[in-house]
């Protein structure tokens, strides 16, 4: 067994045992207080975040997914942001959501060379095949290919 399929087994059983015993609403309440310590609106906030979920297809945020994007939607709705550097493009989703939560701001992402034994082994894996290479290529530009 290799590490990657270790390291995706590991966060599979993570996430069924998060779906069997996260309490969404507890969650939530928690949220809302560390929001509050920042004058941030939660409910605010969620629906920025919803609607930029929306506009890239994606499905509407709950407590299982990642919470980067209700902080960036806080940000968005409090301070005025003009510039955006993301480090990791990988496949430009979060490059993408940014530039809807963000519109206004320009952003630049910044990832190895495809040529670096990292990059592909760490995004088209030790098979990495020329239609894989394609196929993620294309997905990355589709996703970095608004104007911002």
């Amino acid at each position: 067994m290799t590490f990657r399929s270790i390291k995706r087994s590991f966060y599979i059983a993570q996430g069924l045992i998060n779906w069997l015993f996260i309490n969404e609403k507890k969650i939530d309440l928690q949220e809302k207080e560390r929001f509050k310590k920042y004058s941030w609106n939660f409910d605010s906030s969620l629906d920025t975040l919803n609607n930029a979920l929306r506009l890239i297809g994606a499905e509407e945020y709950h407590t299982e997914i990642s919470r980067q994007g209700l902080l960036f939607a806080a940000i968005s709705n409090h301070h005025k942001v003009d510039h955006i550097l993301e480090i990791g493009t990988h496949e430009g989703e979060t490059t993408l959501l940014l530039s809807y939560i963000f519109p206004d701001a320009k952003i630049l992402t910044i990832d190895l060379p495809d040529t670096d034994p990292v990059y592909q082994s760490t995004y088209l894996g030790s098979r990495g095949t020329e239609e894989k290479r394609s196929r993620y290529t294309k997905k990355r530009n589709i996703n970095l290919g608004r104007n911002n």
